[in-house]
């Protein structure tokens, strides 16, 4: 059903509430857009307007993060109040962000610089670190566990990594180094990892987020 309240635009992120209530929406170039009527009508959020790629929220729908994608570095904005005020975010600097996590509770970020490294926060976005010991990579995709301390993520031409730790430490699946990742989610609990590659690489799919498993196609 097509929503003609949100306009027509070049959107590129979605997010929502656990019981779909609560959406938000960016466009690319433009605007953060919120649903509080299961998207019958939307209004636009007066922060800013910005080549926006993706956007993660809470379980309420009240915490969020949106980051952009754009030559030279975009910037990671976060909202506590249901979007009614942004902050960019200066501890994560400007970056080619490409997809952002959050937990159920919104304390938790992740976050992924593609040719960069993997981020995390603890404090609703207010300081991010780098997660270093992956390495630089083309990362495509990241996702959390509801409670944040089951994150994975995937790379082009690499391997997937997951961390169990809130994203302290992290482990390669040593069986799937061969497979052109774009996409990766995790359920609610962390135990269940989805995994989509490009080119015919298929979907794969952990059940129990054992980092020497082998997933089955």
């Amino acid at each position: 059903l097509k929503q003609e309240s949100a306009g027509s635009r070049y959107w590129k992120g979605v997010s929502s509430s656990n019981d779909g209530r609560i959406l938000h929406a960016v466009s690319y170039p433009g605007e953060i857009y919120r649903s509080e009527d299961f998207g019958v009508n939307w209004n636009k959020l007066t922060c800013c307007a910005r080549w926006w790629w993706t956007i993660a929220s809470s379980g309420d729908g009240k915490i969020s993060v949106a980051a952009e994608y754009i030559t030279p570095k975009g910037v990671i904005a976060t909202s506590i109040d249901g979007g009614k005020n942004w902050s960019e975010n200066l501890t994560a600097g400007r970056r080619n962000w490409y997809k952002v996590a959050v937990s159920n509770d919104g304390t938790k970020m992740a976050a992924v610089d593609t040719g960069g490294f993997i981020y995390t926060s603890d404090d609703y976005g207010a300081n991010w670190k780098a997660s270093t010991s992956v390495g630089q990579k083309i990362w495509w995709s990241i996702d959390m566990s509801d409670d944040g301390q089951v994150i994975a993520a995937v790379a082009e031409d690499s391997n997937i990594v997951i961390s169990k730790d809130f994203g302290i430490n992290w482990n390669l699946v040593s069986t799937l180094t061969d497979k052109r990742w774009n996409s990766v989610t995790i359920s609610g609990d962390g135990m269940k990892i989805f995994a989509l590659g490009d080119y015919g690489a298929g979907l794969y799919y952990a059940e129990d987020n054992d980092d020497n498993s082998d997933c089955a196609e």
